[in-house]
């Protein structure tokens, strides 16, 4: 599950019901414009069952790299070329 929070909003506590409600699930958290807001405070917030955060700025494209590579590994495509996804 990608579940996508605003780092200039912070958690807020529908974030963190939400993240609790699928701690039985494979979260990948976006924290989304960390370009305008920190993100190392909101990582010491997480409830268990998040399993990767990846800072990105969907408006420069930061994070992108990494969130395609953490998509690929979850999928376990990670050893496959670029054309494979």
């Amino acid at each position: 599950i990608l579940y996508v929070a605003d780092s200039t909003l912070g958690l807020t506590e529908f974030d963190i019901q939400q993240l609790a409600a699928l701690s039985e699930r494979t979260v990948l958290l976006l924290l989304n414009k960390c370009d305008l807001a920190p993100t190392e405070a909101l990582q010491a917030r997480l409830p268990d069952g998040v399993r990767q955060v990846l800072p990105m700025a969907a408006k420069s494209g930061a994070g992108i790299g990494a969130l395609v590579a953490a998509l690929k590994a979850q999928a376990g495509i990670a050893a496959i070329g670029e054309g494979a996804f």
